[in-house]
Order: C-alpha cells, then structure tokens, then sequence
C-alpha cells in the first residue's frame, strides 16, 4: 500500500505550523564583557576554585578598603559573584563600579545579565541600551539585548540587534544562529538558511546549526540537503533522536521507505526513555511506514 506521505508528517507533527517550527533548537547564551570575567578554569577541581576563589576575595577585601575608588576591584569582584551565581552581591559592586565610573560599558553589560537572573527584565535592558549607548562597539551587549528582546518576542529589535553585532564582528557565529533561528521561527526559510550557513561556516561543527539548517531545508522540501545536515548532527550526536525522526521523515518524502524505517526505529528507540512526544511521534511515523 503506497504511503500518503505528507497525512503521515501531519499526523507525526514534522509540518511547520503557523507561528513556529517543532524542535527548532535555541541557542540563546549571555556573553560577558572584560578581560576577567573567566577567571575560574574548567580543568581545575572543586577544591583549587574553592581555594582561589577564597584567595581573590581574601585579596579584594584587603585592597579595596586601602584604593576605594578602584573601579576594577569591585567590576572584577562582581564577575565573580556572578559566576558563583550570587547575583544580589554582584549587583552592589557593579552599582560601585558603575559610581566611580560612569563610562564603565561592560559594567552595564554585566550588571544587565545580573538583573535578568535577578528577573527584573526593565533594568536588563536598560542595562544593555546603556552599554551599546556608552560604547557602541560593544558586540556583546547588542548580543545579549537582542537574547533578550528575543525571549519576550520582539523578533524586529532582536534581528536588528543581531545585525549589529554581525557588522562590528562578522566571525560572531551565535548571532547569525539566534538570528536564523528567529527567521527560521518566522518561516523565512532562505534568510535562515543564510544565517545558519554562515554561523556553520565559522564553527562547522556546531550541530545544532546543522540541525536547523537541515529544518529549514526540510521545510522547503528540499530533502537531499537536509538529510545531508541531519547526517552530520548524527555523526557528532549519535543519540540525537530527533535528527533520526527528521531524516526518516526526509527518505520517506523521497520514497526510500527502507531508509525511513530505519531512522524511525532508531528515533524510537532513542527517544522512548527520554521524551514521551518524540517517542509517540517516531512510534506514529513507525507504524505508517509498516
């Protein structure tokens, strides 16, 4: 019996609705400014951060008092509450540094993150405006207000946010995905295709890129070359479930059923102890091809 493909993706749920595309993936981080805002190593342990963490504030509590108006001591001190996720504190130095130093960029930048862990959306992009307003290079602070723009749905700002980080630094590979991802969100397949090529072309093995590359090509039914992104989110991500669903989906628009029901069952058998919809979604896509 000949398979009515495209009732079958209706039914799976692998067609665009109006409004959104299923399991785009979102890459919406927050970028710090200044040179020592990573002070902590990934490689070291638990115990040599605790000890050096100790040791910085130890070292700030002793040379504040002796420069008070040393405006980096209380920048670089908030950078590190923040990253120990003690955002109340952070803010307080950032206000001081923001006091002695008005013209502080990246202080607002930083201390715009901070409010928005804190909830308070107003000041994160009061924040952010007063940082790109201070220092309009600040690549950064355009990224993360455009994040933040982008959470509350303000695509238009949040594009041209994006824009302007791209102008300033054309290698910004996150901007161009959270911007594709926006068009890809709007159905503008080609500009997200674009945008996606582009973040791919500076970090090639970003695999989400991949994914919703190969979603917008989808879309646009051009299956040969989303099966081809799909192939490499499964080379870096084996147990990527979704991108199985996808290239089933994919082989099963160009009529290789054998194909297609080998990526369900592995969809299937990835995604069952792992999230219920894909599951049901890839035992739906099963069982029409069967």
């Amino acid at each position: 019996m000949a398979v009515n493909t495209e009732k079958v993706l209706w039914a799976v749920g692998l067609i665009v609705f109006s409004g959104g595309v299923w399991l785009a993936k979102t890459f919406d981080v927050f970028d710090s400014s200044g040179a020592n805002a990573s002070v902590l190593v990934a490689i070291q342990s638990e115990l040599e951060v605790t000890t050096q963490w100790n040791e910085a504030m130890t070292d700030y509590r002793a040379s504040i008092p002796i420069e008070p108006n040393d405006h980096d001591a209380y920048y670089n001190r908030a950078n590190m509450y923040a990253r120990r996720g003690r955002f109340e504190e952070a803010v307080a130095d950032y206000n001081t540094a923001i006091r002695i130093k008005p013209d502080k960029s990246e202080a607002y930048n930083n201390r715009g993150h901070a409010h928005s862990q804190q909830g308070d959306y107003e000041a994160t992009l009061a924040d952010y405006s007063a940082a790109v307003r201070i220092d309009p290079s600040n690549y950064r602070a355009y990224f993360n207000r455009g994040n933040r723009y982008s959470d509350e749905r303000g695509y238009e700002e949040a594009i041209a946010d994006y824009t302007e980080v791209v102008r300033i630094e054309p290698d910004y590979h996150k901007a161009y995905y959270n911007r594709g991802y926006i068009y890809l969100m709007q159905e503008k397949y080609d500009d997200a295709i674009t945008d996606y090529t582009s973040s791919l072309r500076i970090n090639p093995e970003e695999s989400a890129a991949h994914y919703n590359r190969g979603t917008a090509y989808f879309q646009q039914r051009k299956y040969e070359e989303a099966i081809a992104d799909y192939d490499v989110v499964i080379r870096l991500d084996p147990n990527d479930y979704s991108s199985y669903l996808r290239r089933g989906a994919s082989h099963m628009q160009q009529g290789d059923l054998a194909l297609a029901r080998q990526d369900a069952k592995a969809a299937e058998r990835l995604a069952c102890n792992r999230d219920a919809k894909a599951c049901d979604q890839a035992s739906a896509l099963l069982q029409a091809l069967n």
